[in-house]
Order: C-alpha cells, then sequence, then structure tokens
C-alpha cells in the first residue's frame, strides 16, 4: 500500500501498482475462499464420519442396554416365585424356590445374592425337627445339582473365611440332598 500511495505510477515503466496490489489481493481472496471451501467439504465428510460413529455406538449401548434389561427380567422372573413363597411365609417353598434361584443365575447377580441370603437365613432359622419336616416335603421338588452348587459356596466362604455357621449350613444340606437323592444317608458330600 505504501509503495501505492508514494509511486502511483511509474513513469519509465508505464507500471500501475494499484493495480499490482489489487491482482495480488485478488489471487489471495480467491486462494482463502478456495480454502474455505475445501475446508467446510471436508468438514461436512467428518461429521458424517461423526454421526456414523454416534449411530454405531448409539446401537452397540442400546444392545447392551436390552441384553441387561432381559437378564434383570430374567432374573426377576425366576425370583418372583421366591417372593411370593415369602410373602406367605411357606418356608418349604422357600427353600425349594431359594435354590431354584440359586441354581439357576449366575454368580454375582443380585437374584443369586438374594436367593444365598435367603436360603442361609431360612435354613439355620428353623429347628431341627421342623427343618426335617421340610426335607421331606421339599425332597421331590429339589435337585442334587442345586443342592450340591449351594453346598460348595458355602464351601468357598467357609475357607475365605466369611462364613462361620458353615457346619450348621453343610449338616443340614447333607441330610436334604440324601432325601433329595435317596443315597448318601446324610454322609457328608
Amino acid at each position: 500500500m505504501a509503495i501505492g500511495v508514494t509511486l502511483p505510477i511509474c513513469g519509465t515503466l508505464n507500471f500501475d501498482y494499484y493495480g499490482a496490489i489489487v491482482g495480488v489481493l485478488a489471487f489471495l481472496i480467491t486462494v482463502l475462499m478456495g480454502y474455505q471451501i475445501y475446508t467446510v467439504i471436508n468438514v461436512k465428510d467428518e461429521l458424517k464420519e461423526m454421526k456414523s460413529l454416534r449411530d454405531s455406538l448409539e446401537q452397540k449401548l442400546n444392545e447392551q442396554k436390552n441384553a441387561i434389561t432381559a437378564e434383570y427380567k430374567q432374573e426377576f422372573d425366576y425370583t418372583l416365585p421366591l417372593f411370593v413363597a415369602l410373602s406367605k411365609q411357606n418356608m418349604a417353598e422357600i427353600v425349594v424356590n431359594s435354590l431354584n434361584v440359586f441354581a439357576r443365575t449366575k454368580t454375582g447377580s443380585w437374584a443369586r445374592g438374594f436367593a444365598e441370603q435367603t436360603l442361609v437365613l431360612s435354613i439355620l432359622g428353623m429347628d431341627e425337627s421342623l427343618f426335617n419336616k421340610i426335607a421331606d416335603d421339599v425332597s421331590p421338588r429339589i435337585s442334587d445339582k442345586e443342592i450340591v452348587a449351594f453346598y460348595n459356596i458355602i464351601i468357598e466362604k467357609e475357607k475365605a473365611g466369611t462364613f462361620h455357621d458353615a457346619d450348621d449350613i453343610r449338616k443340614r444340606l447333607n441330610l436334604l440332598l440324601s432325601k433329595a437323592t435317596g443315597l448318601n444317608n446324610g454322609e457328608n458330600i
């Protein structure tokens, strides 16, 4: 600009500095506008990529949410008869349904933890004569696998030092197993 103001036209070369400045500025503006157009197109492509990534993450999240919801629904369906038995205070049904829920659910699930606590409290809360009567009643309706699965957890917790009434539970589970299988006559598993 300073050259254009001080030397607007060079007399010997017949050169117009204003024209040169306008030409250079026009070229720079053209380059900058081209770069701006390229950037807008590139941003649109990146936005499309981000949208497809968001859609795929949303789909995966929905799949996981549906799987978790289905798992909780299944656990609730397994546990519902136990809730009914608890509300009716039917000890035989509580034992049967607790063993069933315990055997059918995954380690760490809320339903398995609930069934485990219910079983322990139910078994320890009964006197021996009531337990013998209930064992006779429930033995045809439970499997040895259900009893052994619970028995193994009791052993693990006893070894870890987190369960202190294991002897009483083991004794009663042995009785229950012998009545359920018709074998073993109350001997240790």
